[in-house]
C-alpha cells in the first residue's frame, strides 16, 4: 500500500474564454441569451468568460447541449505565442492603422473575423483591408474547415484577379501553428451598402447592375458566391461597387461541401444550406439585396427583410425589369431564370438612358 495516497481530482475546471466567446458569437444570440439557452447562471458564464474555476458537472453540462466534447472547451496550458501570432496585423510588409480596427464578425460558418486598413510598409501610397481569423481556441474539425474557408477566398481571389467589382487579394499568410489566418485585399475605400442613405431608384438601379456584374463575373469562373448580402458589398463615393468576403464561395469544379452550421442570414437562398446550391443561389440574393434596398430595410443583425414585393413597383417602374427581379425571388431555385445577364444588361440600359 502506497505511503502517500493519491489526491481526489478536483471538482473545479476553468474554460478557455476564447472557446467560449466562440460560441456564443457563432449562436448569434447575446451573452444573457446564452445563458438561458444553455441553462446557466449568468455569474456562472461570466466566471467562465473572466478565466476562473467553475464546477466540472456545469462544464460537462454546457458541452453536451453544445454537441462538443468538454476537453474542447477547458483551457490547456499552450507554449508563449509566437511573433507572428502575437502580431497578426504587422507582420511582412503591412502594418495596421489602429483606428480602423472593427469590432468582432462572427461569420455563417463559424469563423470570428476583425478587419482593418493596413499600410505597405514600403510603398507609401500602398494600402490594403486586411482580416484576421484566430481559429488556434476551435475544435480540431471546426478548426480544418476554417483552413478551407479561408484559402477558398484567395483561390477565387486569383481566379478573378483584375476583375471589376470583385475584391482583388494581395496576400494570404498563416502563423507557423495554422493558429492566425491574416488576408490582405487591395483597399477600396467605401461603405457597406446598408449604410448607405438617401437611395433613389435611379442609383439603385446603377449600384445592383455592378452587383450582377459581380456575379456574371463569378460564374463564369465557376464560382458560386452563396453568401451575398448588403455586408459583403462595398460602395464609394462615386457609387462604385465592390463584391468582398468571399470566404464561403463554393467553386462548382471542387468537391461539394455542406456547412451543418450555417449561421442565418435572410439574404442566402434557402437551398444552400442542404448543398444543392446552383448559379441561382446568387440570383436570388440579388433580389432580396434589391427589394430590401426599394424598401430601405435592410436586415444584417438578423431580423427578416421584407417579403412584400409592392415595394418593387414605385421603386421599379418598368414592369420588364420588376418582373425579372420578381422571378429571382422563388424559393424554389429552378424556377428563378437562368440566366442573370438579361437583367444586368437592363438595368445598364436604364442608367444610360437616365444620364
Amino acid at each position: 500500500m502506497s505511503a502517500h495516497p493519491r489526491k481526489p481530482t478536483s471538482d473545479l475546471v476553468i474554460v478557455d474564454p476564447v472557446k467560449l466567446q466562440f460560441h456564443i458569437q457563432r449562436s448569434c444570440v447575446s451573452k444573457t441569451q446564452f445563458a438561458e439557452r444553455m441553462g446557466i447562471g449568468r455569474t456562472s458564464l461570466y466566471r467562465m468568460l473572466d478565466g476562473l474555476e467553475v464546477r466540472r458537472s456545469l462544464v460537462r453540462s454546457l458541452a453536451q447541449k453544445l454537441a462538443v466534447p468538454m476537453d474542447d472547451l477547458l483551457q490547456h496550458a499552450s507554449p508563449p505565442p509566437t511573433a507572428s501570432s502575437a502580431s497578426p496585423w504587422n507582420h511582412g510588409e503591412w502594418e495596421l492603422i489602429p483606428a480602423t480596427l472593427s469590432a468582432f464578425t462572427p461569420l455563417s460558418n463559424g469563423l470570428v473575423m476583425r478587419s482593418a486598413k493596413v499600410r505597405h510598409r514600403l510603398l507609401s501610397h500602398e494600402f490594403g483591408r486586411a482580416k484576421v481569423y484566430d481559429v488556434g481556441g476551435m475544435p480540431t474539425a471546426v478548426r480544418d474547415r476554417c483552413r478551407q474557408a479561408l484559402t477558398r477566398h484567395a483561390e477565387v481571389a486569383r481566379r478573378l484577379r483584375g476583375v471589376n467589382h470583385v475584391a482583388h487579394n494581395l496576400t494570404m499568410t498563416s502563423s507557423a501553428d495554422g493558429a492566425i489566418w491574416t488576408s490582405v485585399d487591395r483597399w477600396f475605400d467605401g461603405v457597406w451598402l446598408d449604410e448607405l442613405t438617401d437611395v433613389t431608384s435611379t442609383r439603385a438601379a446603377y449600384i445592383m447592375q455592378q452587383v450582377g456584374l459581380a456575379i456574371v463575373a463569378l460564374h463564369q469562373a465557376g464560382i458560386v458566391a452563396r453568401e451575398l448580402s448588403p455586408r459583403r458589398i462595398l460602395v464609394n463615393t462615386a457609387d462604385q461597387v465592390l463584391v468582398t468576403d468571399l470566404e464561403l464561395c463554393k467553386l462548382l469544379d471542387a468537391e461539394g461541401s455542406v456547412s451543418h452550421d450555417w449561421l442565418r442570414n435572410p439574404f442566402r437562398a434557402p437551398e444552400v444550406v442542404t448543398g444543392t446550391d446552383h448559379h441561382q443561389a446568387d440570383y436570388y440574393s440579388f433580389a432580396r439585396i434589391y427589394l430590401s434596398l426599394a424598401a430601405s430595410q435592410f436586415s444584417s443583425d438578423g431580423a427578416e427583410p421584407t417579403d412584400d414585393e409592392r415595394v418593387l413597383e414605385p421603386f421599379i417602374p418598368q414592369p420588364e425589369i420588376r418582373d425579372a427581379v420578381v422571378a429571382c425571388l422563388s424559393p424554389i431555385w429552378h424556377q428563378r431564370p437562368t440566366d442573370i445577364r438579361p437583367l444586368v444588361s437592363q438595368l445598364q440600359e436604364l442608367c444610360e438612358h437616365d444620364n
